[in-house]
């Protein structure tokens, strides 16, 4: 049984796929305080890819992992409950093998299947427009 891996995928930024308009403001202003999920480059640019198909412009933001308050972040329920698995690597029935329901667990999501949910919030400064 494969187990889901993104370690190698880690690169110390979290990215953030999102539309241009949505993007815009949090260059501007920053990200408040709300449900947003972030991730390995590999899934940020899925969601893009989603975005674009749907006829949205779509930009990937990205942030430095320790500028998210780890009190913030949290393991990426649905992405467990439905992973993306040509990301992944391996099956459906292999991640939710893995999966360990743990709420501290923030870690253990990013690690296995690549993202988490931030409900905190970043500054302008500490984003960036990835190209």
């Amino acid at each position: 049984m494969a187990q889901p891996d993104m370690t190698a995928a880690l690169d110390g930024r979290l990215y953030h796929a999102t539309s241009r308009a949505i993007a815009d403001k949090v260059l501007a202003e920053g990200l408040s305080p709300h449900r947003s999920f972030w991730g390995v480059l590999d899934i940020a640019e899925y969601y893009a890819e989603v975005l674009d198909d749907e006829g949205t412009t779509s930009v990937i933001l990205s942030a430095e992992l320790a500028a998210f308050d780890e009190a913030q972040l949290e393991e990426d329920t649905p992405g467990w409950e439905e992973p993306i698995t040509s990301v992944l690597g391996c099956s459906e029935a292999d991640v939710h093998a893995a999966w360990d329901h743990d709420p501290r667990a923030w870690r253990a999501s990013l690690d296995g299947i690549g993202s988490v949910v931030y409900r905190g919030a970043l500054s302008a400064a500490q984003i960036r427009e990835e190209a």
